[in-house]
This record gives C-alpha cells, structure tokens and sequence, in this order.
C-alpha cells in the first residue's frame, strides 16, 4: 500500500516517503519470500515431505555474514553443497577460491532473474500489486500445469525407489556398500 504508490509517481512524494517506502520494500521482499516459503513447506507436509526452513529471522541478524546465513537458507545450502564445495571451496589458492564464489553467486543472480522473469511471478507480482487482468489467467494456467506436474511426481517417486535399489546393488558389487536413503511417503520402512 505504500511501496507502489512511491514508486508509481515518485515525484509527487518527500525524500523521507521515499526512504519509508525503502524500508518498507525490504519488509514486503522478506514477508514475500517467506511465505512463499512456508507454502511450499506446509504443501509438501501434505505429499508426506519434510522441507527445512528457508529463513532465520534474517532481520536480527548482527551483521553482513549472519544475514546470509539466516535469508534463504536453503539455497545457500545448495549452492554450498553442490557447487562451492565440489569446485574446490576454500581449500584452493585464493584466486581459485575467488573464482568459486564468483560462480556461487552468479548461479544465485541467474536463479533469481529466472524466477522473477517466470510467468507466474509476474502473474503473482501483478495481482499482489492490485493489477488483475490477464495475470488471473496466466496464473491459472500456470497452477493447472503445476498441478499435473505434481500428479506425475508420485508416478517419478516411485520409480526412483527401484533407481536406488538398483543403485545400491551395484555400488555393493564394487565392494562399496552405501545405504541410499529415500524419504518421502513411498520410502520404504
């Protein structure tokens, strides 16, 4: 409510609305993303899967690097553990480890151009703005389309059960005995 009018005719608002409607941005991602977030984690209580939580109060945080740490946690992880990590991290000459943050981050700036050019965050964007039109059917569709997507995923799951059942035959053929565990409402018990 005060964010888009600011910036929707800046020039008819103070300096002090200005750095309001700032502050009150920040809020507005935060509450955002996190909510998006809790979404996605109550959605895939539903279908049986656990998610960790992807923020930590970030707002409290103390500095820079605690901020990071506590806003979406998740993908740091991801990055950390499948990209930071496996290129080396820290334990490379410095220059290497320059580079490797330089990736980390890029693949987090591409990440997030992607989402916000998706048409489901403009269609999310668009209504949340108060600006309806095409956007509840863009919106629509692109929730039906999720929707069988989610219908074919139980299919996928169940089927990447007998991948690791396989998997774990293999690798215990080599003579490298790993236990693949599969979690999720078809995992066995």
């Amino acid at each position: 409510m005060l964010v888009d009018p600011v910036y929707a005719q800046p020039g008819e608002y103070t300096a002090w609305m200005h750095v309001l409607a700032a502050q009150a941005f920040i809020i507005q991602v935060y509450f955002d993303f996190s909510a998006y977030s809790d979404i996605a984690i109550g959605t895939a209580r539903l279908f049986g899967f656990e998610l960790p939580e992807n923020f930590d109060l970030p707002y409290q945080a103390r500095g820079v690097r605690d901020f990071w740490r506590r806003w979406h946690m998740t993908l740091s992880t991801w990055l950390r553990d499948y990209v930071y990590f496996p290129l080396g991290g820290s334990r490379v000459p410095e220059p290497r480890v320059w580079f490797n943050l330089i990736v980390s981050m890029v693949l987090i700036a591409v990440t997030v151009i992607k989402v916000a050019q998706s048409q489901v965050g403009q269609a999310i964007a668009r209504r949340i703005s108060g600006r309806s039109g095409p956007a509840d059917d863009e919106m629509r569709n692109e929730l039906l389309d999720l929707r069988e997507h989610v219908g074919n995923l139980e299919q996928r799951l169940a089927e990447s059960e007998e991948r690791i059942d396989f998997t774990e035959r293999l690798l215990a053929q080599r003579g490298e005995p790993v236990r693949v565990e599969a979690k999720g409402p078809h995992a066995a018990s």
